[in-house]
């Protein structure tokens, strides 16, 4: 794929995105966390080899994974996961019964 693919596929990215409501802020943010997940994944969890590749400095990348929370991504690519959840569904911490919830009269 070329340079002027890749921004036609950013820009038309960018485009639907901002016409559905997201933030530019969201839409950098899912653009960071892909490009991040997907230099993790071809590496195998490897930060240096990740970084390479991006052309970026490993501490970057380092801060990338702080700051966009991908540890677990890293963990599971380095463990070798064939399917990695970028967002798994959080689990409810009240039981069906809990505090908070109406019971039936």
């Amino acid at each position: 794929m070329t340079i002027t693919q890749i921004s036609g596929k950013a820009e038309e990215f960018a485009r639907a995105a901002i016409a559905a409501g997201v933030s530019k802020k969201n839409c950098l943010y899912m653009v960071e966390t892909a490009i991040a997940v997907e230099s993790i994944k071809w590496a195998k969890g490897n930060k240096s080899r990740a970084a390479r590749r991006l052309h970026l400095h490993r501490n970057l990348l380092d801060y990338w994974v702080r700051k966009l929370h991908l540890k677990r991504i890293v963990e599971a690519a380095k463990s070798g996961e064939k399917q990695i959840e970028l967002f798994p569904p959080k689990k409810s911490a009240r039981s069906e019964t809990g505090r908070g919830l109406r019971r039936a009269a």
